[in-house]
């Protein structure tokens, strides 16, 4: 895959398409002074300097943004759930409802289903929303805060999807209704974070993946360690009670782009990050 993003991808971080452009502008008109943003990797920089700041940007924009950072934990945690809930698995399909091995592997499509129906729905709706939110609060103006209105119906999908999936299972119903409950909340936790990401890629646009990848490093170590938790839980409190609070603890987390909504311009322009 990365030797095709190689091969395929085309450059779109913009002062290195201006530099390139200056570059060609300069090889036709040798003796027209041409000057372009600066960035990094010129010549005035040591390469260990360009590489100090980029590793130290993630970490920087992780915790002294409370945007970042908020958005990050939560992030975090619905990764961490997606690798929890395939522990539940083998407990829920192989030992409550007797499957075989082979046929265990099929439970993970109804999550994978939720997922797909969340992506072709953030796809089709993340622009008109966040168009008409810049319309309806900004004058028109499109504003980070626009992509988070789509989660605001996919978050607390999460919690719904723990309560069913948990419960079903518990109840020994047909299979198909955990398997449904997986599917909203595959949808909800995919649903919840692809805004995330488009709101970040707003909201700090030339520096989006240094966000990203910060983001990226907290939620590696939630859906490493999150999944040793799931055995004891479950073991503990049962499948009911053990989906129940990982339930309640994503709708107490549901508030978050409720929140942002409200207060998230504000806390981009006090909280700015020197990068």
């Amino acid at each position: 895959m990365t030797v095709l993003c190689f091969a395929f991808f085309r450059e779109s971080y913009a002062p290195a398409l201006l530099k390139a452009k200056a570059k060609r502008y300069l090889k036709d008109h040798p003796d027209v002074p041409v000057h372009c943003v600066k960035i990094e990797g010129t010549q005035s920089e040591s390469a260990m300097t360009v590489f100090q700041r980029a590793y130290a940007r993630p970490f920087k924009i992780l915790f002294l943004s409370p945007i970042a950072f908020l958005l990050a934990i939560y992030q975090s945690l619905l990764w961490g759930y997606i690798y929890l809930l395939f522990t539940t698995y083998p407990l829920i399909f192989g030992t409550q409802y007797g499957w075989s091995t082979g046929l265990q592997g099929l439970s993970y499509l109804a999550l994978g289903i939720g997922n797909a129906i969340a992506m072709v729905c953030i796809q089709r709706l993340s622009d008109r929303t966040n168009k008409a939110w810049g319309i309806r609060h900004h004058g028109g103006t499109p504003v980070p805060e626009g992509r988070l209105l789509v989660m605001t119906v996919s978050a607390p999908l999460v919690a719904v999807g723990f309560f069913w999936y948990g419960w079903a299972a518990q109840a020994k119903v047909h299979w198909i209704v955990p398997l449904l409950g997986n599917v909203v909340l595959g949808f909800g936790i995919l649903g919840a974070m692809l805004p995330t990401n488009l709101y970040m890629i707003d909201y700090l646009t030339r520096f989006a993946a240094s966000a990203l990848s910060g983001s990226f490093f907290l939620r590696s170590l939630f859906g490493g360690l999150l999944p040793l938790a799931g055995g004891p839980l479950f073991a503990r409190l049962g499948v009911g009670w053990g989906a129940s609070l990982l339930g309640f603890i994503a709708l107490a987390m549901a508030v978050l782009p409720f929140f942002f909504l409200k207060y998230g311009a504000l806390l981009r322009e006090k909280y700015t990050v020197s990068l």
